[in-house]
């Protein structure tokens, strides 16, 4: 089974930091593991490091930066595809004048990943502001082998083109006992 965590497994937090585990998701992971049938595959938009600190005492395979990484069951983490992130630093800039025009927002940096969030913002503004830096990034990330991923009130800019469809497709391979 394929569980997604924020949003899912636990709420949206205005600081992504905040959405740690409860107990309450604790006690649900322990009680699917006890279930022999069942192969538990997390799925997140987070850290590797971050992901494994949390939920790394479960018998769950781990799946995160939106597919960069795969960790099965008692085995070391693994990436899915060779990455970079070079690009960070000429668009990290643009992101950050909105960040400064947008007030609330904030800049989550992952290792192959830039994410600007926008739901602590005043609703209007963020959305507009979100539609303007797409509309500018869009133009600059054309011939850079980056992609622009939305959510609610966040977006992302991956090197990680169709890296989800990898994962899906590569998974249950790897995944399943």
């Amino acid at each position: 089974m394929f569980l997604d965590y924020d949003g899912t497994l636990v709420g949206f937090k205005n600081d992504p930091k905040a959405a740690i585990p409860d107990e309450a998701l604790h006690t649900l992971l322990s009680n699917l593991e006890k279930d022999k049938r069942n192969t538990i595959t997390i799925i997140s938009g987070r850290d590797h490091d971050t992901l494994e600190n949390w939920l790394g005492k479960h018998k769950v395979n781990l799946i995160c930066e939106h597919g960069v990484w795969l960790k099965n069951l008692k085995e070391d983490w693994q990436m899915i595809d060779t990455i970079n992130s070079d690009w960070k630093p000429v668009i990290r800039p643009i992101i950050e004048t909105y960040v400064d025009r947008t007030p609330g927002s904030f800049i989550e940096e992952k290792n192959y990943s830039l994410v600007w969030h926008y739901r602590k913002s005043e609703p209007d503004q963020g959305d507009l502001r979100a539609n303007e830096l797409k509309d500018e990034l869009r133009n600059m990330i054309a011939n850079r082998n980056l992609e622009i991923m939305e959510g609610m009130t966040v977006f992302w800019l991956s090197a990680m083109t169709g890296q989800m469809n990898i994962c899906f497709v590569n998974c249950p391979k790897v995944l399943l006992p």
